[in-house]
């Protein structure tokens, strides 16, 4: 989850010199801001001091204090858990939608900027009965809530009817066969729905390894099966050979065509 000071610039996609000079006035001495995730205009921002949220929206140049989540005030290391999404809703608005486990159960909590409010509901289990919370392709998100290594709990959430509506937010859980590891490590990284997998070797005692493979993992879809990670792809061996060098940690960004950025965090 990058993050800067008064005295640094901003490590995240687009003007990066306006997104400093905008929130350098709300930045106290000794105070980090970490980026969480942004849509359209709308970048989201964390202060890891002060606890807060903080929306910073280019077309109006105006950044704004988000009042706590039912959760209650919340650092860096408490966001890292969420899965998260920020959607533009038109007009300069937008919702801010995260999971948390609340007594071992998912549950939704839903920021929206046009009423200053938030609400949450409890997850259902995405029973073969239970009404879709959006029947429609793309019409709903993947959010994150638990990631094993062999199961995963997923929440999809509706936007067609508002991503608060009368249908609670599906609870799934797929799992993931990996088959054999031929001795390979395995790293699995999530978000919007699909896994990646990354598979290194030559792991040492100074815990140096090499990529060996990088794969890609969804097919969850709301018309389909959620019982099972399905494998879509593999990185090709031009790009591969690119990347592949010896590392002892990783930093990247799982992100999307559109321009939905998601922060990165390193393992």
């Amino acid at each position: 989850m990058p993050y800067f000071t008064a005295s640094t610039t901003i490590p995240v996609a687009g003007s990066t010199s306006e997104l400093t000079a905008l929130l350098k006035p709300v930045i106290c001495p000794g105070d980090h801001i970490y980026f969480l995730t942004a849509s359209s205009n709308v970048f989201l921002f964390v202060s890891n001091t002060r606890r807060e949220l903080l929306a910073l929206d280019l077309g109006t140049k105006a950044v704004t204090t988000i009042p706590p989540s039912p959760l209650g005030p919340r650092g860096t290391s408490s966001w890292r858990r969420s899965g998260m999404k920020l959607v533009a809703t038109g007009s300069g608005h937008f919702q801010f939608l995260f999971v948390d486990l609340v007594h071992s159960s998912p549950v939704l909590f839903v920021y929206s900027s046009k009423t200053d409010t938030w609400q949450s509901v409890e997850a259902r289990e995405g029973l073969a009965e239970t009404p879709r919370v959006c029947q429609k392709e793309g019409g709903h998100v993947l959010l994150d809530a638990i990631n094993g290594p062999y199961e995963s709990t997923v929440t999809a959430v509706g936007l067609e009817c508002g991503a608060y509506n009368n249908h609670a937010p599906i609870v799934l859980r797929p799992k993931f066969n990996p088959g054999p590891t031929d001795g390979l490590d395995r790293l699995q990284v999530y978000g919007d729905g699909s896994m990646l997998v990354v598979k290194s070797d030559g792991v040492d005692d100074a815990g140096v390894r090499m990529v060996s493979d990088i794969e890609l993992w969804g097919g969850l879809r709301l018309n389909g099966s959620w019982q099972n990670w399905e494998f879509v792809s593999k990185v090709p061996r031009r790009i591969k050979e690119q990347i592949r060098k010896p590392y002892r940690a990783m930093r990247g960004c799982f992100g999307e065509t559109r321009r939905d950025y998601q922060g990165c965090s390193s393992v």
